[in-house]
């Protein structure tokens, strides 16, 4: 039971705060609780980045296996059951196959909202693809041409990924 709730809360707290802020308090507060952290040259904005959007990421991605195991029928594990499998057999070679399938739509499209969430990561000074364009913005007051260009790259990226989840959906089936 406390690791439920301690669970539950995580995810309540996690899918509440809106990212950006997630980021700002690991990024700025993170040191002032720990200020061995100001030395360590290891604790930079990436890091930060990816503690934050990681954070934030496994809330939902907790939510969306959690439903896909609910509507994995619970016939299937008495069933397992029934043939000498124990409870850890039962969910490793039946219910998780069944709700990787049910889940694997929703866990590719919040990967591919991580990776766009990753924009926000300019706040904390990590130069990632609106960085560069918001530098060459400033330089060139072209603001058509580069936010487009950034929507290509995005474009592109996550592209590759809806072709990848679309490869592995038929691999499952």
């Amino acid at each position: 039971m406390g690791r439920n709730l301690a669970a539950q809360c995580y995810v309540w707290v996690f899918r509440a705060a809106p990212v950006i802020l997630v980021l700002l308090i690991v990024w700025n507060g993170t040191p002032q609780l720990f200020p061995s952290l100001l030395k360590a040259n290891w604790f930079n904005p990436f890091v930060a980045a990816g503690i934050s959007f990681s954070l934030a990421s496994i809330a939902y991605m907790a939510e969306i296996m959690r439903g896909s195991v609910r509507a994995v029928s619970q016939g299937q594990g008495h069933a397992a059951a029934a043939l000498g499998l124990n409870r850890f057999q039962v969910f490793r070679l039946v219910v998780l196959p069944q709700a990787l399938r049910v889940a694997l739509p929703a866990l590719v499209n919040e990967f591919i909202n991580v990776l766009k969430v990753t924009s926000l990561a300019y706040i904390i000074s990590l130069r990632e693809i609106m960085a560069v364009v918001n530098d060459a913005i400033a330089a060139s007051f072209r603001f058509v041409e580069w936010y487009c260009a950034a929507l290509v790259y995005y474009l592109i990226i996550v592209s590759i990924f809806m072709v990848f989840q679309s490869v592995i959906q038929k691999k499952l089936k």
